[in-house]
């Protein structure tokens, strides 16, 4: 099982660098997007309607062993900011949880621990989960990858 968390901020004119100076040695700002930029994937594109900013972990994705390590960089950043986010204007916090998991298609995971949840209950932000399923050489070559990047085994 392989893990990615993000957060997505959403507001109109979002103080990125205030939001920047505070995330600390784990996370990293991924993507500042101004209202009106225009927004390009493969073969489509649109207009971003409001400022946003993706947070993502700097090791981007998780397996079973680090994970604790890897939610809490998200729940500190979370539980000591959320005040100087809606001083930067930020209106929307999303916390993604996204999960990728071979065949079988039936996965049966915790999201967060009982104390991270009540640190996290304080807090008007939403908690979208995606579960992805994957081949299963293509999730056990992932997770040897991630392994690597963590230095330790799930």
């Amino acid at each position: 099982m392989v893990y990615h968390l993000f957060i997505r901020l959403d507001g109109q004119n979002i103080d990125f660098d205030s939001i920047c100076a505070h995330l600390g040695n784990d996370l990293v700002a991924d993507t500042m997007t101004r209202k009106g930029d225009k927004v390009s994937f493969p073969k489509m594109f649109w207009y971003a309607k409001t400022d946003y900013m993706y947070i993502e972990h700097k090791k981007k994705f998780a397996i079973p062993g680090p994970m604790v390590e890897y939610q809490k960089a998200f729940v500190d950043f979370l539980a000591n900011n959320y005040k100087l986010l809606k001083q930067c204007k930020v209106k929307e916090v999303d916390l993604h949880f996204v999960v990728y998991e071979e065949p079988p298609s039936r996965a049966c995971f915790q999201i967060f621990s009982g104390n991270d949840m009540k640190r996290l209950a304080k807090y008007n932000l939403s908690i979208p989960v995606d579960v992805y399923i994957r081949g299963k050489r293509e999730i056990k070559k992932w997770e040897k990858e991630i392994e690597l990047i963590w230095g330790q085994k799930s």
